[in-house]
């Protein structure tokens, strides 16, 4: 299955546009900003605690600025290999709207090749895990109301050249 915009167009032999937003490079810091200019910092971590912390002492992981979803959210990622070798790297932490961590650490998603393992998370109502990336689909509870952000950390070695980040949209492509 083709991936990239790359692909396609090798493939295909014309230029394809982004039918999506990716979040990943207009991802924020707290005051608003794109975080690190990027969207996300090499050899960041953050803490599955409360308050989430974040530690720069570790040069495997990369931490996402916050990205916005809410009650619902369908948050899609491509480029970017999630894997049980690097399991205590690949988290989704989320966040109240003034970017706090909510809920002692319960909120708090780790990755991992074939599962999704969490702290009490009974909100995410689908969770797909394949060569193309992850798919979750935060359901409907009382539990998420808090909730307005997410950010991610994965292990910086399973970034490809075009990661991608989105948030109920598909990651399509178009002539």
């Amino acid at each position: 299955k083709l991936t990239t915009q790359d692909e396609i167009e090798a493939l295909f032999g014309t230029t394809v546009v982004e039918k999506f937003t990716n979040q990943l490079p207009i991802a924020t810091d707290t005051d608003g900003t794109v975080y690190n200019g990027t969207g996300y910092l090499i050899g960041a971590n953050i803490s599955g605690s409360y308050p989430p912390t974040i530690d720069t002492s570790d040069k495997y992981p990369a931490l996402t600025g916050f990205i916005p979803v809410k009650d619902g959210s369908t948050i899609r990622t491509r480029g970017i290999v999630w894997d049980k070798q690097h399991a205590g790297y690949e988290k989704i932490v989320f966040y109240n709207k003034n970017k706090e961590g909510i809920q002692n650490g319960e909120f708090t998603a780790f990755i991992a090749s074939n599962h999704l393992a969490t702290s009490g998370l009974n909100f995410i109502a689908e969770y797909e895990l394949g060569d193309n990336g992850l798919k979750l689909v935060l359901g409907s509870s009382p539990l998420l109301d808090e909730v307005a952000y997410v950010r991610m950390v994965f292990f910086r070695e399973n970034i490809g050249t075009n990661p991608i980040i989105t948030v109920d949209e598909e990651i399509e492509y178009e002539q």
